[in-house]
């Protein structure tokens, strides 16, 4: 009885020792924008508190187990999409991807031919968490502050995010990167990294030593470990043996480091205020801060511009849902019919009808005029409610923010996905936010353009259409010369470019051609955004021939990023063989 009576007396006093050491960090704003998922220096003590006297509500919880978390992907943006579920933070990609990155070179995560992965080994010595009834210690200041500060100075001032629940223990991660060619496949590859995980924790076998050799020689390792005593710590991806991995586990009692943050264990300050429009005041000051820092174009939505053409073969006329979400936090999202007030189909009165295109228009209703996300945000889908047969083939939707820019929010092209409502059942839809890749980030102009999607819309004013020809020509500068390619627009067995009409086209790479003119001989050539120095759409007769009323130009890269090039709504120009309409790309 006296033996076991030490030993409690002992873990009260480690327990004791833990809470004076780590309980001060509880309720402090801690730096999600920046370095590892948890992190002892992000935690930003020079920020003021919000609380006073709030070691009352400190409490450490024994915990001791071992955990594991293993991510991978087969580009750098699903690798730091896995990399943000496995670990259990709830907040968007802007914190996740900035804090992985710091542990790969640019290089390699610009790269399209790289597999990468993570491996987290954490022992967990205890949780260190506020217990209820802390709000009952916040600050006569801070509750005045919550509700009147200008939402960008109480950022400042207090920090953005709360750490309510931690562990402590130690941890060691290691940051691999291979080439795809190393690897017969993804599913290859992580099969080599579970059994790399199982070596590194004892479990000695063939399989897994040589998981490990494999992967130490094909690929770029590196191991960070903290906690514990440094000359028992883990520094490379081997077989270790229960001993030393027992011993340094022990160490940890005496030396234990911040391991993981617990699910639910960042509150953010905007749950402090009284009102809804008051917390989404404050939480859209800080994604904006968080958009500015890593140079990201898109802030917060004003305007959605979404654009579709309907296949040869299906046509129907309503229930179409175009749906409009959040994906960091699908609470904020909402299905959005289009025959709501607040969209305007641009177009002719049936859009939906076989070959033709539209634009539907979403325009913000919300606080601030702006929806209440950003475009790195947005994901978006289109649903069919109708039992009549309906394909869009080929999908654009354009974001317009609050700051005047444009980005391309998803795109699909050859959709082979047919949408009907079948009877007594729900409508099927098709998510076109699949292929955006941040889009929203300047573009390098390091990548060929594999197509142009341009979408133009006709005067509604009896004569505005026209049966000529409508070509677009880029001009380019290549090799140090201007080179042109001309780029006929047509729908088969369609008629084109009628009054108060939308049409839309894609166009592949392999159909820009570079000549003289229209007619003459002429070769395919690659081309970049940043060698695009005019463009301009023109008829094939002579006169007042075609009035264009809008254009919306986007470009798609071979790597998968698409552009928005030009948007006007306003062109109410005249073109024709002797008049084309010349523009200049925007976003270059």
């Amino acid at each position: 009885m006296t033996a076991n009576r030490s030993n409690q007396i002992l873990l009260d006093d480690a327990m004791e020792s833990l809470k004076k050491e780590f309980g001060p960090l509880l309720g402090r704003a801690y730096d999600l924008a920046h370095g590892e998922s948890c992190d002892v220096s992000h935690v930003q003590i020079d920020r003021k508190s919000i609380f006073e006297n709030l070691e009352h509500c400190w409490s450490v919880q024994s915990n001791n187990t071992l955990n594991c978390i293993t991510s991978s992907g087969s580009t750098f943006e699903s690798f730091a999409s896995n990399f943000k579920t496995k670990n259990q933070i709830s907040y968007d990609g802007v914190f996740f991807q900035g804090s992985i990155k710091t542990n790969y070179s640019k290089e390699t995560t610009e790269s399209t031919t790289s597999y990468f992965a993570y491996m987290n080994a954490y022992w967990e010595k205890a949780l260190v968490s506020l217990e209820s009834g802390f709000r009952d210690y916040l600050t006569d200041e801070f509750n005045k502050d919550i509700e009147a500060l200008d939402p960008t100075k109480l950022l400042d001032k207090y920090g953005a995010y709360l750490l309510t629940s931690f562990t402590v223990g130690g941890k060691t991660e290691f940051f691999i990167s291979t080439e795809q060619a190393n690897f017969d496949s993804m599913s290859e590859f992580n099969i080599d990294i579970h059994a790399a995980y199982k070596g590194f924790s004892g479990h000695s076998s063939t399989t897994n030593s040589n998981a490990i050799k494999k992967i130490n020689q094909s690929s770029d390792v590196k191991c960070v470990t903290h906690g514990g005593d440094s000359s028992l710590q883990p520094t490379e991806l081997a077989i270790e043996s229960p001993e030393k991995l027992n011993s340094w586990i022990e160490s940890l009692d005496k030396n234990p480091s911040m391991v993981q943050i617990a699910p639910g264990g960042l509150m953010p300050i905007w749950d402090f205020a009284a009102t809804s429009q008051r917390k989404l005041e404050i939480k859209n000051a800080f994604l904006k801060q968080q958009y500015q820092s890593i140079g990201i174009q898109g802030q917060f939505l004003k305007e959605v511009y979404f654009i579709s053409h309907t296949a040869a073969g299906t046509s129907h006329r309503e229930d179409v849902e175009f749906i409009l979400t959040n994906g960091s936090d699908p609470s904020w999202g909402e299905g959005i019919p289009y025959d709501k007030q607040m969209i305007n189909r641009i177009g002719e009165d049936s859009p939906f009808a076989t070959n033709n295109s539209y634009i539907i228009r979403v325009v913000s209703q919300g606080q601030q005029n702006a929806f209440g996300y950003g475009s790195m945000s947005a994901e978006l889908s289109l649903k069919n409610n109708s039992p009549d047969t309906w394909q869009p083939d080929t999908m654009v939707a354009l974001g317009l923010d609050i700051d005047g820019n444009w980005s391309c929010l998803g795109y699909m092209i050859d959709n082979p996905t047919v949408l009907r409502k079948p009877k007594n059942g729900a409508g099927n839809s098709v998510n076109i936010s699949e292929t955006l890749r941040s889009a929203q980030i300047d573009p390098q102009g390091s990548e060929a353009i594999s197509g142009i999607h341009i979408t133009v819309g006709t005067e509604s004013n009896e004569t505005a259409g026209t049966d000529s020809r409508i070509y677009l020509e880029l001009s380019c500068l290549i090799d140090g010369k201007v080179e042109s390619a001309y780029i006929f627009l047509d729908h088969p067995n369609n008629d084109d470019f009628r009054r108060n009409r939308v049409d839309a086209f894609y166009i592949p790479a392999e159909d820009m051609k570079v000549s003289s003119n229209p007619k003459s001989e002429s070769i395919n050539f690659d081309f970049k955004i940043e060698q695009i120095q005019k463009c301009q759409l023109y008829a094939s007769s002579s006169g007042n021939v075609w009035k264009c009323a809008s254009i919306l130009m986007t470009a798609i890269q071979d790597n998968g990023l698409a552009y928005p090039l030009y948007v006007n709504f306003a062109v109410d120009t005249w073109v024709g063989l002797d008049r084309g309409y010349a523009f200049e790309p925007k976003n270059r």
